[in-house]
């Protein structure tokens, strides 16, 4: 893959202070930093952990069994980041686990 890897897959969650039948609402962004390529087909793994009370657009973020495609499939270009809020207790560690390139 040369120039971009899984490590340039980034993300950031943050406690909104909303809380949805007793779980805590968490905004995410996700977001690539590699510079030369956009990046698509974006899979998380160990999704099987991720549930929420507040529905998620399948548009932004699709669960799968235990994988979850980002903006289904779509390539986000150079420092393109998608965002979103789910509601659940604890927050998830999203694992990053396969992409595709597009230079």
């Amino acid at each position: 893959l040369g120039q971009c890897d899984l490590n340039n897959i980034k993300y950031g969650v943050v406690r909104t202070g909303r809380i949805l039948a007793n779980k805590d609402e968490w905004n995410v962004t996700m977001y690539h930093t590699c510079k030369q390529c956009s990046m698509g087909n974006i899979i998380f793994r160990n999704c099987e952990d991720w549930n929420t009370v507040e529905p998620v657009d399948p548009d932004i973020l699709l669960k799968h069994g235990r994988f979850c495609i980002l903006k289904k499939g779509q390539f986000l270009k150079p420092g393109e980041s998608v965002t979103f809020s789910y509601a659940w207790n604890p927050p998830v560690i999203w694992v990053p686990f396969y992409f595709d390139l597009r230079c």
